[in-house]
């Protein structure tokens, strides 16, 4: 009875998302630039071939409009990997071409993280945390927006999931095919966009720290290499355009904004680096494998944290709260509602925390996600890890990059709704089985209340701005 349920509420999720954000594109008065070049460069494919991969003939059209563009405008080659726009021409080729088949790709990549943030906190977890997970996935504002976009970030979001779903699967199920499977979704997230080679590096650094013993086995060296060999066509193709210089071209294409190393971005980078070399050294400085995320896992890691590196932790946590407190009270703010706009550098000037305080800003779920790195007592502490790590390591790049929009830490965003949740049904747990009254019925009803704020505030969010779909930044 509990797996037709499951199934029945997990499909009237996906459907339900599908038909709600569909109708919402129809509805779409004005496209952003980048929707417009991906829907153009798909269509002059499906009539020259890859020799259409560029946005020449929009750029000419924009230029004598008088309006000032970047050099990749003009380039004989688009500088993003090409997986996105070749999903757009096979929807073409079968729905015709329009703004609405455009959209299917990053339509469809984000209605299917529904269920694959399901299984995979099913994976980690119960079906508790995988069922209220996938229904925060479901109302998350930031996954609807880019979803109902022509944009590369869901797209490279759910193939960047999967590859670590199906490297946690291998790992736990003990079925090694699996890894050659990760790394072909690892390989898709980089032809995607190049930030999808973030899951190749949570892999190999995750099983450097924890599962040194897979080293060893040919199918992870294979699925570890399949990235790389799957991205030789189009270095290729980069080489026949560009010549030698091709990677030089490529970095100028995309303008490195590193972020500024002001007081602020400097301790966060510190607290974060020290924090992500914490988790790296336990797993290094054991002298096997403590069977991290297996079936039989005796003692955690968790266990083994000393009382100097618990209070460590929770000094971290408490320089969290402080550098945060404004976003915090935004987030329990039902009638406060994120900055959007069309106005290009919305967010300029911003520091580091920007990814951070916006996660905040746009839900409580967040806060519960970055609260379960530091608070010390939790369960289920090495099914975490690999969140940690995950999200981590997203984290660490994109405030490192340097460009600010929500959209891009779209891939971190199931990673910390899976820790967002575990952590409120953790909690729920402890005080259910409290026997005191008052910290029982109390702490439940302070919970639950917790919870329907949390849905009602996105519900707000998407009802104001997100099904309307009027924004460029955000």
């Amino acid at each position: 009875m509990n797996k037709i349920f499951t199934l029945i509420i997990l499909t009237l999720l996906t459907l339900s998302a599908f038909f709600i954000r569909s109708e919402n594109i129809k509805h779409t008065q004005v496209w952003t630039i980048d929707e417009i070049v991906y829907a153009r460069m798909a269509g002059q494919m499906l009539y020259t071939g890859f020799a259409g991969y560029n946005t020449i003939p929009y750029g000419n059209e924009m230029a004598a409009e008088g309006r000032p563009l970047h050099d990749y405008f003009f380039q004989p080659l688009f500088k993003h990997p090409p997986v996105f726009c070749f999903l757009i021409l096979f929807f073409f080729k079968f729905f015709g071409i329009n703004f609405i088949s455009a959209a299917l790709p990053s339509l469809l990549s984000g209605v299917l993280m529904i269920p694959l943030t399901y299984f995979f906190a099913k994976l980690l977890f119960d079906r508790r945390t995988a069922i209220l997970a996938a229904l925060f996935v479901w109302i998350d504002p930031v996954s609807i927006i880019s979803s109902q976009k022509i944009w590369m970030d869901t797209t490279l979001s759910f193939f960047m999931l999967l590859a670590v779903y199906w490297y946690t699967y291998a790992l736990k199920r003990k079925k090694a095919g699996y890894f050659i499977l990760a790394g072909a979704a690892s390989g898709l997230a980089t032809l995607t966009k190049y930030p999808g080679i973030l899951t190749w590096a949570i892999i190999v650094l995750f099983s450097a720290s924890f599962h040194r013993e897979i080293f060893k086995k040919k199918l992870f060296l294979v699925g570890c290499f399949l990235p790389f060999v799957m991205l030789l066509p189009w270095l290729g193709w980069n080489l026949s355009v560009y010549g030698m210089d091709f990677l030089t071209k490529q970095a100028g294409l995309h303008e490195m904004h590193l972020a500024s190393m002001n007081t602020q971005i400097l301790l966060l980078l510190g607290f974060l680096g020290i924090g992500l070399l914490g988790f790296f050294v336990m797993g290094l400085n054991k002298r096997k494998s403590q069977q991290v995320l297996s079936e039989d896992a005796g003692s955690t890691i968790h266990d083994q944290l000393s009382p100097v590196r618990r209070i460590f932790i929770n000094i971290i946590g408490i320089v969290f709260l402080i550098f945060n407190y404004k976003y915090i009270l935004y987030s329990f703010n039902i009638f406060h509602q994120p900055a959007v706009s069309w106005e290009q550098g919305l967010f300029y000037g911003a520091t580091s925390l920007f990814y951070i305080q916006k996660l905040i800003e746009w839900s409580p779920i967040f806060i519960l996600a970055f609260l379960s790195f530091f608070i010390n007592k939790q369960a289920n502490y090495d099914q975490k890890l690999i969140l940690f790590v995950s999200a981590g390591i997203i984290f660490f790049f994109f405030m490192t990059y340097g460009a600010y929009q929500s959209r891009y830490i779209l891939p971190a965003i199931p990673f910390l709704i899976i820790l967002g949740t575990q952590l409120w049904l953790e909690l729920f747990d402890r005080v259910t089985q409290s026997e005191n009254t008052i910290f029982y019925f109390g702490g439940r009803l302070l919970l639950r209340s917790l919870l329907f704020f949390i849905i009602l505030k996105s519900i707000n969010i998407n009802a104001v701005l997100s099904f309307g779909n009027d924004m460029c930044y955000f």
